[in-house]
């Protein structure tokens, strides 16, 4: 194959509309949620690509991105600066393609309505923050990972124990995802932003 012809190739390759799914963890827990997002937007059959916030040290190119889904996780009442960045510098291709956010925390496993409340409250200060209007949002509940927490960590989750419930041991890791919501946030998403556009020859 001639230079030219690959070069071609490549090129229209590169064209193919992709679904960015970019992600902050801190335990390493959302970067589960953030690949089981991405199966599940490739089982829909649109080419996805994957990746850590911190690994995107410039803005994404516009061209051939049909959409983008950002996920962070909440720590010490903020999501991962590096996701806050992301977004900063990546806002008028986000305000220009279906973008949808979703926000990890414990605090979205405490059913309590004050809780909740507060979930909300942190998905509306990275949105007031960033300028950001994504059109889908989910509030996720995390997990816990007690041996990579801090002294004063470990002294705010003694307090939350109750409210997680029962099947909450001290010292040991607990996980709340409801991953079937994430499937039917993800499902959503596609459904209703997504069904009429161009899609990939399928997942990568």
């Amino acid at each position: 194959m001639s230079s030219r012809a690959w070069s071609g190739r490549v090129e229209r390759e590169a064209r193919v509309p992709s679904i960015v799914v970019v992600y902050g963890t801190t335990e390493g827990h959302t970067r589960r949620v953030a690949r089981r997002a991405a199966e599940r937007l490739r089982s829909h059959g649109w080419d996805v690509s994957l990746h850590d916030a911190t690994g995107l040290d410039r803005p994404l190119e516009p061209q051939g991105v049909a959409a983008v889904m950002v996920l962070a996780s909440v720590h010490h009442g903020r999501h991962q600066s590096s996701v806050i960045h992301f977004i900063h510098a990546n806002v008028r291709l986000l305000e220009s393609v279906p973008s949808a956010f979703v926000s990890v925390s414990l605090t979205a496993a405490l059913p309590e309505e004050s809780y909740q409340d507060e979930a909300s409250a942190y998905v509306e200060q990275l949105l007031d923050a960033t300028n950001w209007r994504p059109s889908h949002t989910l509030r996720l509940a995390g997990a816990l990972k007690y041996a990579r927490y801090d002294f004063f960590k470990r002294l705010l989750l003694g307090l939350l124990e109750r409210s997680l419930g029962p099947g909450v041991v001290r010292g040991e890791d607990a996980e709340f995802t409801d991953w079937g919501a994430l499937d039917v946030f993800v499902d959503a998403f596609v459904a209703e932003r997504l069904a009429f556009a161009p899609r990939g020859g399928g997942g990568v």
